[in-house]
């Protein structure tokens, strides 16, 4: 039943009137009836289905809709126990040159302890729950359901040692350390201990790649200018004001989320690097 046969009669005389747009008013085009002006109406509509802007508009939508969904995400993940916001200080660079000798007690002790909680591993329970892929499975067997996560300033400060200690080794050791002798592509010598190649140069250039990457996203962009302390013009990086996360507040949250210290680090240089594990020895030299 239409609608029209349960309206009133003045209502159904009314709707069937003809409609005049404000050309045909002015005599332009002829008045065109309910059924004529809807067909027009249509045909329009179906061209603009056809053109090619109507496919770019929809698509532009739909990438606008993604971002925006993927940025909300990402808002989501910040701040939560697994993607912490840390607070900015000031911080300047100053040399040390502690950190610059070579294998003893004391440089030794200072690069040991510079990342805090457990050598910057850290454990999550049902970490999917925090947006996070699986990773290695805890230690702990009390914990079934945690994982265990290195964080990307101690798996920096890894690579560092790892150079630190290949190049002090071919230092003091010459060339029976396993990088004397390897090319350019990582290829050993015939001599070298396969062992010891294989736990040290593929390392290497591993680190150097995965320092380089790392240290792009961080783009640190402080403008650094002339060291005044130095005796020529020059700019050695030093007695420059850097903007840090809080050492404090880092520390604290890696200590919080540490596994527990029973268990052995997953990386084999994290374990204490000393004298009596390494080459070096009161009194000799390079």
């Amino acid at each position: 039943m239409s609608l029209l046969n349960i309206l009133p009669p003045w209502w159904q005389q009314h709707s069937q009137q003809t409609y005049v747009t404000i050309q045909e008013a002015e005599g332009e085009k002829l008045p065109l009836t309910e059924s004529e002006w809807t067909s027009s109406q249509l045909q329009k509509t179906r061209s603009w289905y056809r053109r090619p802007q109507m496919y770019m508009f929809i698509l532009i939508c739909l990438l606008i809709t993604e971002n925006i969904f993927l940025f909300t995400k990402s808002l989501s993940l910040r701040g939560n126990e697994a993607f912490p916001v840390f607070p900015l200080e000031a911080s300047m660079t100053l040399k040390n040159m502690s950190y610059e000798h070579g294998v003893t007690k004391e440089s030794n002790a200072l690069w040991e302890d510079m990342v805090p909680g457990h050598t910057g591993w850290v454990q999550f329970n049902h970490p999917e729950r925090l947006g996070l892929a699986p990773g290695f499975p805890s230690n702990d067997s009390s914990k079934p359901h945690d994982n265990v996560y290195i964080v990307t300033w101690a798996h920096q400060h890894h690579c560092l040692k790892v150079i630190r200690r290949a190049f002090w080794e071919l230092v003091y050791k010459g060339n029976e350390s396993p990088l004397y002798g390897a090319d350019a592509f990582g290829h050993q010598r015939p001599t070298a201990s396969k062992a010891s190649f294989q736990a040290t140069v593929p390392h290497l250039m591993h680190c150097f790649d995965y320092l380089r990457q790392t240290v792009a996203c961080q783009a640190d962009m402080t403008v650094e200018p002339v060291d005044p302390t130095l005796d020529e013009i020059d700019i050695d990086g030093y007695h420059v004001m850097h903007q840090c996360k809080s050492k404090s507040h880092v520390a604290k949250w890696l200590v919080d989320h540490a596994p527990p210290r029973k268990y052995k680090p997953y990386f084999e240089d994290q374990e204490p690097f000393t004298t009596n594990n390494m080459l070096y020895s009161p009194g000799m030299k390079p």
